[in-house]
């Protein structure tokens, strides 16, 4: 079983997620903002991080730089309601694993990346 970190500071999507990534067999960890999803990440243990990209304390595009900066870079996926060029632009160059849109965000194409990263 694998260990996700889903950090977004809407409880619905957050939510919605981390129920789609748990039917699929997950171990699922939310983080309301992107500092508590810091601090969780320090203390280890995930497989992968589910991020949003607007979230308060720190965004999903600072957390991505973080994890990028450890020891133990684990693949990250972006989430976003909107994603302006430069935003994508960044996220690539921080090779974030794959950016998805919020609205109509296709959960079994999700899912699927997810396994795909995991090896699953």
């Amino acid at each position: 079983m694998h260990r996700i970190l889903v950090a977004d500071d809407n409880p619905t999507v957050r939510g919605t997620i981390a129920a789609a990534l748990e039917a699929a067999g997950h171990d699922v960890v939310q983080a309301a903002d992107g500092g508590e999803a810091a601090a969780r990440l320090d203390a280890g243990g995930f497989d992968l991080l589910v991020t949003d990209l607007e979230m308060p304390i720190m965004d999903g595009l600072d957390l991505l730089q973080r994890v990028r900066a450890s020891p133990r870079p684990i693949p990250v996926i972006m989430v976003s309601g909107t994603w302006t060029r430069e935003e994508k632009h960044r996220a690539k160059t921080l090779a974030a694993a794959a950016l998805f849109e919020k609205a109509g965000l296709d959960l079994t194409h999700l899912v699927r990346e997810v396994g795909r990263l995991l090896g699953a």
